[in-house]
């Protein structure tokens, strides 16, 4: 909860009430409570249903009416490269904004969420010596999560572009915060809302379409097809193009150079392990041995497993011939 800016989600919420893609917030203090307009009659995107064409070709505007609502913005990192901090300034776009801001999600990710994070697994792993756990499966899967954990600023700063521009992203797309109303999809719980690389909404949705959390905890690392993905990220891209609102953006001489990077394969898979990087970080924070390990709470200890064993297979997708597997 301390990394949520309130005032910035609920204009990200009323922006999307005013659309009619989203409830609106009636009153908040932004601190102890907030009363949000009840959609009656909605229930989450069934999870068999996320990878129609039906579903898809409702979801891609929606994802880009979200990056709509506020201007793209120009990053650049720090020139001491121990700060690690991602410097943001407003793309000269003229659109009228309803949302402006300069916070984004790899800031807080890799600064205050890793931190924590790593934190928690230090613990972690103490209490399952001081337990003297000897389950094999578990030693080996903590053995994997503690591997990729020491490699993460490496993985990061490999897959993240040193310099570019953000868009608005609600960066948590997975099919529980997507209703369906009169067939209508509707977006909420914008906690993460905030600057992103470009399409990284849209990632993030076919991600998630390899998992799920409702009713039990389910991942699907068979049903992973990268290629598939690719051509959904595309129709995406081609969706913001088109955009009135990122024309300044999108007919500028920076951004035609962007879009082209965006379109790569190379930029899809970067996306796609930042966003397995975001959410292994995040179930670290949630590390506690004692409420995982007698099932007190969500498996984050798995979680962050398959997160690993997400990007491994993308790991061995890209190692392979490439030309032969996607037309780039």
């Amino acid at each position: 909860g301390d990394i949520v800016n309130r005032p910035l989600e609920e204009s990200v919420i009323n922006s999307l009430g005013n659309q009619g893609i989203g409830p609106k917030i009636f009153s908040t203090d932004h601190k102890t409570y907030r009363i949000d307009e009840f959609i009656q009659n909605s229930s989450p995107i069934p999870h068999d249903a996320l990878k129609t064409e039906a579903i898809l070709s409702q979801m891609i505007p929606v994802l880009v009416s979200y990056s709509e609502i506020a201007p793209i913005y120009r990053y650049s990192f720090s020139e001491d490269p121990n700060e690690k901090k991602i410097n943001v300034e407003e793309f000269k776009e003229n659109i009228d904004a309803p949302v402006k801001t300069t916070q984004n999600i790899y800031d807080m990710c890799m600064k205050d969420m890793c931190k924590k994070g790593l934190s928690k697994l230090d613990k972690f792993i103490k209490d399952a010596r001081m337990n003297n756990n000897t389950d094999k499966e578990f030693l080996m899967k903590l053995d994997s999560i503690s591997t990729f954990a020491s490699h993460l600023t490496e993985i990061f700063d490999k897959a993240f572009p040193q310099s570019g521009f953000f868009s608005l992203n609600h960066n948590d797309t997975l099919r529980l915060n997507l209703l369906l109303k009169d067939e209508k999809i509707l977006i909420i719980d914008h906690e993460y809302g905030g600057l992103n690389l470009p399409g990284f909404d849209i990632v993030n949705y076919v991600v998630e379409t390899n998992f799920d959390y409702s009713p039990s905890y389910e991942f699907y690392p068979n049903e992973i097809d990268l290629k598939a993905y690719y051509e959904i990220f595309v129709k995406f891209l081609n969706a913001f193009e088109k955009s009135e609102k990122h024309s300044y953006f999108v007919n500028s001489e920076e951004g035609k150079n962007e879009i082209k990077k965006y379109k790569s394969f190379e930029y899809f898979t970067n996306l796609v392990i930042l966003d397995n990087i975001l959410w292994f970080v995040f179930a670290l924070i949630y590390f506690d041995y004692e409420k995982i390990v007698n099932g007190k709470s969500f498996n984050y200890f798995q979680h962050a497993f398959d997160r690993v064993t997400y990007y491994n297979a993308v790991k061995e997708f890209i190692g392979m011939e490439i030309e032969d597997k996607v037309d780039i």
